[in-house]
């Protein structure tokens, strides 16, 4: 039987390339990385279950655990044991989770999967805020709800907000966890898959896979959620950025280009005209 290797989760705002990323992964013999589960979610309803329930009942937990470090002991072999199951039915050493919504539950997911890594994936801003927009066409993507519902007047502004709420909070996660993080941006992956794949291997402690980029198209992946582009598409495709800021940015108010720019700048992004 194979060593189990500590559980791997990409973190990303919506629309910034997780779809591809978790079927790069997919394709390494080593990783099984399933659909869309919301495994975030599905970890705090468990928790809540427990500590309104078992959580009240005296003694159960034992004399040397406190009930909180109990329960996540609870939610690992509930939740990771599932996840385990698959992975070795898959015959991988590790499995990938990569719902964009987990990001909201990361810090909850850290203290649960307590050897876990994540990959903290980014996109720009800009093209990120566009492709929601264009998603959104025929009805607004459940993520993005609560800031059009902050800003209606102007829908550009909401997704920019979106973006800019959920990649600080991503950036601070990175910061606190350290060498349990690895910062990977859409760009560059798009632009050299092979050593941008290469540096994430390496990060995990697994052997390079040559080739992979290209495997990654002609493999059959599991289904479930994500960009239905990525199935329309039979290769890694060059970064098309540069719409975003065409048709975003003249429509945005000043009072937010400041903060915009602030997240761009901390993800090495240059700002360009139209942020002066």
């Amino acid at each position: 039987m194979k060593e189990t290797l500590p559980p791997l989760f990409i973190l990303s705002c919506e629309r910034s390339g997780s779809t591809l990323l978790r079927c790069l992964l997919d394709t390494h013999a080593d990783i099984a990385a399933p659909g869309e589960l919301l495994l975030g979610d599905l970890c705090a309803r468990w928790q809540l279950i427990l500590e309104r329930t078992l959580g009240l009942v005296p003694g159960y937990f034992g004399a040397e655990n406190s009930p909180s470090e109990a329960i996540l002991e609870e939610i690992r072999r509930g939740a990771g044991g599932i996840l385990d199951r698959y992975c070795r039915a898959k015959g991988a050493r590790m499995w990938c989770e990569k719902t964009p919504a987990n990001l909201s539950y990361a810090d909850l997911l850290s203290r649960v999967f307590p050897s876990a890594r994540f990959l903290c994936l980014y996109r720009h801003g800009l093209d990120v805020a566009l492709s929601c927009l264009e998603a959104s066409r025929w009805g607004f993507m459940r993520e993005v709800v609560p800031f059009v519902a902050m800003s209606p007047e102007n829908l550009p502004l909401a997704m920019v907000r979106n973006w800019i709420v959920k990649n600080t909070g991503l950036l601070d996660f990175e910061a606190r966890l350290g060498e349990r993080c690895l910062r990977l941006r859409y760009e560059d992956l798009v632009a050299d898959p092979a050593a941008r794949i290469g540096e994430v291997l390496h990060f995990l402690g697994l052997p390079p896979d040559p080739g992979l980029a290209e495997r990654a198209f002609a493999q059959p992946h599991d289904p479930g959620g994500g960009d239905p582009g990525f199935w329309q598409t039979a290769r890694v495709e060059p970064d098309r950025g540069g719409r975003g800021r065409r048709e975003m940015l003249p429509r945005l108010p000043p009072e937010t280009l400041p903060r915009l720019a602030a997240v761009l700048e901390r993800l090495g992004y240059p700002l360009g005209p139209g942020f002066a």
